[in-house]
């Protein structure tokens, strides 16, 4: 019943009633099916067999690098230069924006290929070192 309802002329505003809905699938007009591309053997960008070769080249290479499952455990000592930073840089003695106060900042410098990114950085109780994480 419902379907029958919806394929009924239907009237508009001014009471005109407009055409009956078609029928999708009967319709002569062009249906997506009809243009779309399909593949076929000769059109596709690859044949079918290459991405099961993609997928195990990137299984080896995730899968297969001898340091995958292992522990990386590698550290070392570099010298790193800081040097304070202040909070303006044209009024060097300012220390407060608002309500918030200025508390101190360094910018470190290293000449170590590997220093950079730092993503985590912990003191000791002291404070006179620290310990930090580099990407």
């Amino acid at each position: 019943m419902k379907n029958r309802l919806r394929h009924a002329p239907r009237a508009h505003k001014d009471e005109k009633k407009l055409p009956a809905c078609i029928n999708h699938s009967t319709d002569t007009r062009l249906r997506m099916r009809d243009i779309t591309p399909r593949s076929s053997g000769k059109n596709r960008l690859i044949s079918p067999g290459l991405h099961v070769v993609f997928l195990l080249i990137g299984l080896i290479a995730v899968f297969g690098h001898p340091l995958y499952g292992a522990e990386f455990n590698y550290t070392r000592s570099i010298k790193v230069k800081s040097v304070p930073v202040n909070f303006s840089l044209i009024n060097k003695t300012r220390e407060t924006f608002g309500k918030l106060l200025w508390r101190g900042g360094i910018e470190m410098i290293s000449t170590a290929k590997d220093f950079g990114g730092l993503s985590g950085i912990t003191t000791n109780k002291d404070g006179n070192k620290f310990i930090a994480v580099s990407d």
